[in-house]
């Protein structure tokens, strides 16, 4: 079975802005879709300590993945309300 987890370095971004947040999110749902079949693989073969395992990274990443869509769509509307971001000025105010 492959190994579902993310690359270590995607984990360690610094993510700003809405752009990154909705990445972020993707990444976190596509993740959680990994875990899910690979849980779904061991259910199937018998390893029911790997169930467990994947399923909990599976809810851990879709919570995740929520956070991150939840954050964008607030920047999103904050652009839309003419609001200008501190990553837009060039501090350091991202997540």
């Amino acid at each position: 079975m492959q190994d579902p987890r993310p690359p270590r370095e995607a984990c360690d971004q610094d993510v700003h802005g809405a752009a990154g947040y909705h990445r972020m999110a993707a990444r976190h749902f596509e993740w959680a879709a990994k875990h899910h079949r690979a849980a779904a693989d061991a259910r199937e073969e018998g390893d029911f300590a790997a169930v467990s395992t994947h399923a909990y990274a599976a809810y851990g990443h879709q919570l995740r993945g929520v956070d991150f869509a939840k954050r964008a769509a607030e920047e999103e509307a904050r652009l839309e309300a003419g609001e200008v971001g501190d990553w837009e000025e060039g501090e350091d105010g991202g997540a």
